[in-house]
């Protein structure tokens, strides 16, 4: 069992007056923007696996709580999951997250197959393979404590996987209205995404 505390403490005031939350559950990511604190932890499900290679089921899903900061108050907004997970490397994980005009983007691992040391082979790619990486934009629904998502990329209206079969995400970089995602295999494809339009994300280069 893990718990994790978010205090808030106001260094100008005499004795730093402070207030916490405390959340039960396991934390791997920590995100934070100007006004919320993100917790996230994957939901692993190892379909089999070794030293250099792992394969993780399509059922692995990420979950996200967030928490408003406003003063020394912390507070509960909603909870809501992802597709995939955040990848192996620790100190990248909070990169896959970014907000962005109130909406959280995520960009998680979808994929089947994934290495932790070693290249893969072709023989090691599954014949129909996921995309390796999904975009997912997340909006809190206040009523419902929920954050919901509002769109996903790829998608029915644009299917172009983000990643070719056999690559992971390396990493993220969010700027504003865009992204740029680069995956890896014996080479560094770099993609650009337009995210100007929270419902309608888009791979432009």
């Amino acid at each position: 069992v893990q718990l994790t505390t978010i205090t808030a403490f106001d260094v100008a005031a005499p004795g730093m007056p402070h207030s916490s939350r405390c959340f039960a559950g396991g934390v791997e990511a920590i995100y934070v923007s100007a006004q919320h604190v993100y917790l996230a932890g994957s939901r692993y499900y190892w379909s089999g696996g070794e030293t250099q290679l792992a394969i993780v089921a399509p059922a692995a899903r990420t979950d996200i709580h967030k928490f408003a900061l406003q003063g020394t108050q912390v507070s509960y907004r909603g909870s809501g999951d992802v597709a995939g997970h955040l990848g192996w490397d620790t100190e990248k994980k909070p990169h896959r997250m970014s907000e962005h005009n109130g909406d959280l983007r995520v960009l998680s691992f979808t994929g089947e197959t994934g290495w932790l040391m070693a290249t893969l082979t072709t023989a090691d790619v599954p014949a129909t393979p996921a995309s390796p990486a999904t975009l997912t934009v997340l909006r809190e629904n206040t009523a419902q404590r929920q954050l919901a998502p509002i769109a996903t990329l790829p998608n029915s209206q644009r299917p172009g996987a983000l990643g070719h079969a056999g690559e992971q995400v390396y990493a993220v970089h969010f700027a504003g209205p865009q992204a740029y995602v680069v995956t890896f295999r014996r080479t560094d494809p770099l993609y650009v995404l337009d995210l100007s339009d929270p419902l309608d994300p888009k791979a432009v280069g």
